[in-house]
């Protein structure tokens, strides 16, 4: 029986009750009720509507206006089912109408763009470290998904070798129209 509704049921009864509510327990939880699989589509959900209502905020568009669809970019298809099975949540917390999901294959939609992290290459690179500070600035779309997902990247540099890892780039994603 839920707390309030045990005390509300103990003045009722007359029995002895609390001095008051603010000074009584809280009961322990009961760790064999959470489902983690419940949480973590929840963390999801979470953060989808806050990520999603800041960019309304930037937009000036207020969350009393429906928007047709939301364009949610997922990277597996555990990603996908998690987001699924919290979409109602979704899309009443945002006031949208349908969810679409898209993909690292949708390039028309994804723009990435790279900079060099210069605390990191700056050490590891001593004299070819502009080259690979303009190497990165030019790196494709292609390029950046192979070293998100491989967390590393054979380049050439003066005909010296080298491999470019994950933390010597900043990889971010430019706004799309609408």
């Amino acid at each position: 029986m839920p707390f309030i509704a045990e005390v509300l049921y103990l003045r009722l009864k007359n029995d002895t009750m609390p001095e008051s509510v603010h000074l009584t327990n809280l009961p322990k939880p009961n760790k064999e009720l959470i489902d983690p699989d419940l949480e973590e589509r929840m963390a999801v959900a979470q953060k989808i509507v806050s990520l999603a209502r800041f960019l309304r905020e930037k937009s000036k568009i207020r969350t009393r206006q429906p928007l047709s669809r939301i364009l949610l970019p997922v990277n597996s298809i555990k990603e996908r089912r998690n987001i699924r099975l919290v979409q109602n949540i979704i899309k009443d917390e945002l006031n949208i109408k349908k969810i679409e999901f898209i993909t690292d294959d949708s390039n028309d939609i994804i723009i990435k763009s790279a900079k060099a992290n210069w605390k990191s290459i700056g050490k590891k690179y001593g004299k070819d470290t502009k080259a690979v500070a303009d190497l990165i600035t030019n790196l494709t779309n292609e390029d950046l998904k192979k070293i998100e997902k491989n967390k590393t990247l054979d380049i050439s540099i003066n005909q010296t070798n080298y491999v470019l890892e994950l933390d010597d780039i900043e990889i971010s994603n430019k706004d799309i129209e609408g």
